[in-house]
């Protein structure tokens, strides 16, 4: 593992590259959810999707979006549209440096939300979404985020939000009641859906949207681990049926 850090215009985005020895056929990059960052936390979810999909012989990418983490920014400038351009960036380092290798892109939470907006209009190989958070996009259309409510018809210019302890700009409320979904149909390769039973931030039902988007394009799998994170016994074999999916 090595620090990473990427120059997207004046702003830089930091995190890690794991290298493998073995020859770079893909490339995988995570995203991680919402306020956090790109697994810096030993035995968090980002950090073990690294170190296992390394293990297993790929090449991983990981930053923490603009406004976390250690990358540039403040997080009530982050919105739906700089995080875009932050997956821009990293794919376009990507095929600057590994022309030949497929680019797989893994988001977790609402960084799933990320990872499926972004593979509609950038050019990718796979997807690979972990409790995609889309429903955050109907709560914020009622006035919630992670339980803190606002008045829609009057959007303050940023909110408070504490169960993150993080304050959220009017931008990024915006982007979101304005984000059409129905574009992330327009990524036609192969997806793999993965989501815990007892995930307890994204409903059951955000599984038969993305079906309903992807069709038979789309995997789902789900797992009885206790909670959003997968901090169960089968987190390992979540993990294994990614780099299944990669390898196919």
């Amino acid at each position: 593992m090595q620090k990473l850090k990427i120059k997207r215009g004046r702003i830089t985005l930091r995190g890690y590259i794991d290298k493998s020895n073995q020859k770079i056929e893909n490339v995988v990059i995570l995203l991680h959810g919402f306020g956090a960052d790109c697994g810096r936390t030993k035995g968090s979810l980002i950090n073990d999707c690294a170190k296992f999909l390394n293990y297993n012989g790929l090449l991983v990418i990981r930053v923490d979006f603009y406004g976390c983490g250690k990358s540039d920014g403040i997080f009530k400038d982050m919105s739906l549209s700089t995080q875009l351009e932050d997956v821009s960036a990293m794919i376009n380092m990507v095929n600057s440096y590994y022309p030949n290798a497929k680019v797989i892109l893994l988001g977790f939470s609402e960084g799933g939300l990320i990872a499926s907006l972004a593979s509609s209009t950038l050019q990718i190989d796979k997807l690979i979404l972990l409790a995609p958070a889309i429903s955050m996009l109907t709560e914020i259309r009622r006035g919630i985020l992670l339980g803190t409510s606002f008045d829609i018809k009057h959007i303050p210019n940023v909110i408070d939000i504490s169960k993150i302890n993080q304050t959220v700009g009017k931008k990024f409320i915006i982007e979101c009641i304005n984000c059409n979904e129905q574009q992330i149909s327009s990524f036609y390769g192969p997806v793999l859906y993965c989501q815990s039973l007892c995930d307890e931030y994204v409903p059951q039902e955000v599984a038969l949207k993305y079906q309903n988007l992807y069709f038979n394009r789309i995997k789902i799998r789900k797992y009885d681990t206790s909670n959003h994170v997968f901090a169960g016994y089968n987190r390992k074999e979540m993990l294994q049926d990614i780099v299944d999916f990669i390898r196919k």
